[in-house]
């Protein structure tokens, strides 16, 4: 609720200063763009940690699903609402707006309790920071299935992240077309995501939750790989769909298995580094980008999917334990 408080000001702030003519160079935008992800840095974990605080274990699943299709969802309707506040009213209006959602989540967070917690070790001695920290690592590193878990998560960010950022440049060199082509491909896997979610909240996982996470990692891969040898919208169009169903299969199965695995002491420290991967998507597009530059975009993308490909099979084959989880 703190970090909230602090992400309302920060969007009002940034809107009153657009709205007085306030935002001159592209620095500002840079520095609001720090500031806000620092306080998405320490909100997102938290979150993460407090639905495995408020929902029984076996629900777990559902919820991580539930949480996933709001992401989902809102990418298609918050582009949407965005574009319409810029056309009608102005840009500062979807600050405003942005800093009204904020308050809401804080009334939503007043009530909220956590029956599933455990309770504290009053026995502890307080730790440090980077006590924290290294106990955090070292569990991760100790427990051989949790330190798969989360490889696997940097393997999915390092190819399928950098996709969005160089659709623009992919439709224009490997299709020839126009923002149009790179809306649609969005949408198309905004559908694929928002498919995903309301089957796993309804139905569950179509196998254990430890073989969806290796098979939509391969699978994901291989959209990827595709999309780099593909020259045609017919096909890097609709494919987008399959890439959101696997990313979003994979995201909420391996959430769902770290939070379940993870002693509730140690689940804040495990679920930010779950989200370091956040952290690391500009080094990967950057790496993305650099070989684009050289050998094209759409080549850098065949290549990237194909050393994906070849990662997510390995692991298909050599993790019999995550094969296993469930």
């Amino acid at each position: 609720m703190v970090i909230q408080v602090a992400m309302v000001v920060v969007a009002l702030v940034f809107g009153f200063l657009i709205a007085n003519g306030k935002i001159d160079s592209i620095w500002h935008i840079y520095g609001y763009m720090m500031v806000s992800g620092i306080t998405h840095s320490f909100v997102q974990p938290t979150r993460q940690a407090l639905i495995a605080n408020t929902v029984p274990r076996q629900e777990l699943g559902n919820a991580l699903a539930l949480n996933a299709m709001a992401v989902t969802s809102m990418r298609l309707v918050g582009a949407a609402i965005s574009g319409v506040l810029i056309e009608t009213m102005d840009f500062q209006w979807n600050f405003f707006v942005e800093s009204g959602l904020y308050v809401g989540m804080i009334i939503l967070l007043l009530p909220m309790g956590m029956p599933y917690r455990e309770g504290a070790d009053e026995n502890k001695v307080a730790a440090s920071p980077f006590g924290d920290l290294k106990e955090g690592f070292s569990y991760i590193i100790a427990s051989q299935e949790m330190l798969r878990l989360m490889v696997m998560n940097f393997v999915r960010t390092g190819v399928f992240m950098p996709l969005l950022l160089f659709l623009p440049a992919y439709t224009a060199e490997a299709l020839a077309s126009g923002a149009g082509v790179s809306t649609a491909m969005i949408v198309a896997m905004g559908a694929g995501g928002l498919t995903a979610t309301v089957m796993i909240s309804s139905f569950g996982f179509f196998t254990r939750k430890g073989l969806v996470t290796l098979l939509t990692l391969v699978s994901g891969s291989s959209v990827v790989l595709v999309l780099g040898l593909s020259q045609w919208v017919w096909l890097s169009v609709p494919i987008m769909l399959l890439m959101g169903f696997s990313q979003t299969n994979f995201i909420v199965s391996n959430q769902t298995l770290i939070q379940t695995l993870v002693p509730d002491n140690l689940r804040g420290r495990v679920t930010s580094v779950w989200h370091y991967e956040q952290g690391l998507i500009p080094m990967f597009a950057a790496i993305t980008g650099g070989l684009g530059v050289l050998i094209g975009i759409d080549s850098a993308m065949a290549v990237g999917g194909a050393i994906a490909l070849t990662v997510s099979l390995y692991f298909l084959i050599k993790f019999k334990d995550i094969r296993q989880l469930d």
